[in-house]
């Protein structure tokens, strides 16, 4: 037999042993399956019955006949725990317990059974409120050391902020020094070059003067209107003197009908008084327009001034 006959027949044992092997593992995992699943059954039978010591034996075996079955390990403890059996169930959770890859439902089931079964000491409880206590003070220093973080920062930032805003400030103080002396600067050269520059001489030309005029227009106007509003004022009286006579009739019975003393007597003292307003009006205007006349004529200064009695006015000029 050459060696590659008899390499081919090592390969075909070797195929062989493999197929039996495989026959072999199939049908041992078929029977496990089949032995979990009657106790399985089993172990509901013997709970329904009430008998949960036996359902205790019965889920212990399907765990020891298959390590994944994390249920019935659980199921067993729960079983003995009602059984009474707390020693043995205590020992099947914390072994359920310390399974490295335990269903997170399974633990929390386990922790809350084994809190009832074996509750905590006083010491133990003691222990939980101080870790409690000392992690809410944690808690309560965490917030306190962020918010005065949180604050320190605030503060600095403003801080900086007011710092830049100086800065700002004094740098714009600067500026506009720095521009006023300037401007100071440029005034001062201009007021030199204007001081150092030759004035040209200044030339006074000859206007001719004109006659003033005699101003006698102002004066004749003047007068004129004095003499129309004396006119005036005395029409006034002459009308309300006429009233008052007819006012001061007798009637045929003897009586005055038209008026009474007193105001008679007020009436005759306001006709008075225009008629010598009247009459100063009219001389007041005869004096300006005799001075305008004069002035016109002879184009000399006229000077018009009260009599010496108060009675009149009189009128001077030079010749």
């Amino acid at each position: 037999m050459n060696p590659l006959q008899r390499q081919l027949r090592r390969w075909c044992v070797l195929l062989v042993l493999l197929g039996v092997a495989g026959l072999a593992g199939s049908a041992s995992a078929a029977e496990k399956s089949t032995l979990i699943q009657g106790l399985a059954k089993a172990a509901e039978t013997a709970t329904a019955a009430g008998d949960f010591a036996r359902a205790g034996d019965l889920y212990l075996e399907i765990w020891h006949a298959d390590g994944t079955q994390q249920v019935a390990l659980y199921n067993a403890a729960r079983a003995h725990q009602l059984a009474g059996k707390k020693d043995q169930a205590i020992t099947e959770f914390r072994e359920l317990l310390a399974l490295e890859k335990l269903d997170p439902a399974l633990k929390k089931k386990g922790d809350k059974q084994m809190a009832v079964l074996v509750p905590p000491s006083k010491a133990e409880a003691s222990a939980e409120v101080a870790r409690k206590a000392a992690a809410e003070r944690l808690a309560a220093e965490s917030v306190a050391a962020e918010k005065a973080r949180v604050e320190k920062a605030a503060s600095e930032r403003a801080a900086a902020q007011k710092a830049e805003a100086e800065r700002a400030a004094a740098s714009q103080a600067a500026a506009d020094r720095v521009m006023a002396e300037q401007a100071e600067a440029e005034r001062l050269a201009v007021a030199r070059k204007a001081r150092s520059r030759p004035k040209a001489p200044v030339v006074v030309k000859e206007s001719p003067v004109d006659q003033p005029s005699s101003g006698a227009v102002p004066w004749l106007v003047t007068g004129g209107v004095a003499v129309v509003a004396a006119l005036a004022v005395g029409v006034w009286a002459q009308t309300d003197a006429s009233e008052l006579s007819q006012d001061l009739g007798v009637t045929s019975g003897g009586y005055i009908s038209g008026t009474n003393y007193n105001e008679a007597k007020g009436r005759i003292a306001s006709i008075d008084t225009r008629a010598y307003v009247a009459g100063g009006l009219g001389a007041v205007g005869v004096a300006l327009a005799v001075v305008g006349v004069v002035k016109g004529a002879t184009g000399k200064q006229v000077a018009l001034t009260p009599s010496m009695d108060g009675r009149g006015m009189v009128a001077a000029w030079r010749f």
